[in-house]
């Protein structure tokens, strides 16, 4: 694992502050708490299994695109910043 990575994983992300705050957000999280808990009194117990590997593997995907655009946006700030000092100089 990288160190981007890892400041990633191991410090407090400022979007989870401000996603807590959002209205919309909220809104969306509780619909999606509402729609699993319809679908699992609707589905069988062998289709909530696959629903579950789903959100899981949905999961892992979002995690890992967080991830790559956290490193991304912070190479082309530090890029940004570097660029801005040799003008200034």
């Amino acid at each position: 694992m990288n160190v981007m990575t890892e400041i990633y994983r191991n410090s407090i992300q400022p979007s989870e502050n401000s996603m807590k705050k959002d209205k919309s957000y909220k809104r969306a999280k509780n619909q999606v708490k509402q729609y699993y808990e319809i679908l699992k009194k609707r589905l069988s117990e062998k289709d909530m299994l696959l629903l579950d590997k789903l959100l899981s593997s949905y999961d892992i995907k979002t995690e890992r695109k967080n991830i790559y655009c956290f490193q991304f946006g912070f190479r082309i700030a530090l890029e940004s910043a570097i660029d801005t000092w040799k003008w200034e100089r």
